[in-house]
């Protein structure tokens, strides 16, 4: 599964479905996902889709994707990266996911120890969230160095 950063989780797994069944006209706004699991076929994870009242739709599907953990090349090989010596915690956050390519919200951060100054660095943890619907699995730190 491709993911677009730029776009929300649902919305990532509505496009999805749509390339699977070419001609269907679906939107994240017309569907809500529940019980989100990990999968043992050929896919890892399924999901529910439930029709949101009155916006064309009825009834629920499950569908069936693949998630990919930190570690399976989703993003840039990202190791290190530099923040400013003010940015708080949810800053350098930010700026570590961005730098990934991975969406900041899908992801849970840990361990954080900020850089002290250009020659003391400091460390983050970066592992998907258990609610994540776009990764599962996998974990890194990564260096963060200021300037």
């Amino acid at each position: 599964m491709k993911i677009d950063i730029t776009k929300t989780a649902l919305e990532n797994i509505v496009l999805q479905v749509i390339e699977d069944n070419p001609g269907l006209v679906l939107s994240a706004t017309q569907v809500s996902a529940s019980d989100l699991a990990v999968h043992g076929g050929p896919q890892n994870t399924k999901v529910t889709l439930t029709a949101i009242p009155g916006q064309g739709f009825s009834g629920t599907d499950v569908v069936y994707y693949d998630r990919m953990g930190i570690n399976d090349g989703i993003g840039p090989d990202v190791t290190s990266v530099e923040v400013l010596l003010t940015d708080d915690q949810t800053a350098v956050e930010v700026k570590v996911a961005a730098a990934m390519g991975l969406r900041f919200d899908e992801l849970a951060f840990s361990d954080y120890t900020p850089a002290v100054n250009a020659s003391t660095p400091g460390v983050i943890g970066v592992s998907p969230k258990p609610t994540s619907m776009l990764y599962m699995g996998g974990g890194v730190y990564i260096t963060i160095t200021v300037t």
